[in-house]
């Protein structure tokens, strides 16, 4: 039987527009098939995430980037949100951020981030460590109900 083919649905929350174009850039480079969600502030990360409002309908993402930095709220709320609810807990979060502070980053995986990346500053680094997040997270681990499915098609999609 043939694998199915579903993109692998990325929530990325991050308040820099930026950041989100080069993500967005960096994976329609690389052969897993993405669809990403960008989100400026929690309070939006977690109406999408608990199907809030005009979220009602969307499906559960895959994966979460997530900033440090917000337009409102925190990622620190986000990460309690996601680790705290039984039906959310197994999504992979990944911080990215340009913060070197070891409090940041201790606060990240005490709350229960799956990973924290530092955000490189070069365009072509920032690629890289999006191919290497793509590889392992995508390729290599086998993240719950993807096992059957094959990412491997058209790049990326945003929204």
């Amino acid at each position: 039987m043939q694998p199915k083919t579903r993109p692998v649905k990325i929530l990325f929350a991050e308040s820099d527009s930026e950041h989100a174009k080069q993500l967005n850039e960096a994976f329609k480079g690389l052969p897993t098939s993405t669809e990403i969600h960008h989100m400026v502030d929690a309070k939006t990360v977690l109406d999408f995430l608990l199907h809030k409002d005009a979220y009602e309908s969307v499906p559960r993402p895959d994966m979460i980037i997530l900033g440090l930095d917000l337009t409102s709220g925190s990622a620190a709320q986000v990460i309690d949100a996601v680790k705290g609810n039984e039906d959310l807990r197994a999504i992979p979060v990944i911080v990215f951020s340009r913060s070197t502070d070891e409090i940041h980053r201790s606060d990240c995986y005490d709350r229960g981030a799956n990973a924290y990346v530092a955000k490189p500053a070069s365009p072509e680094e920032f690629s890289e460590v999006i191919r290497v997040l793509e590889k392992f997270w995508m390729r290599t681990a086998r993240l719950p109900g993807l096992q059957e499915m094959n990412f491997f098609s058209t790049g990326a999609s945003f929204s």
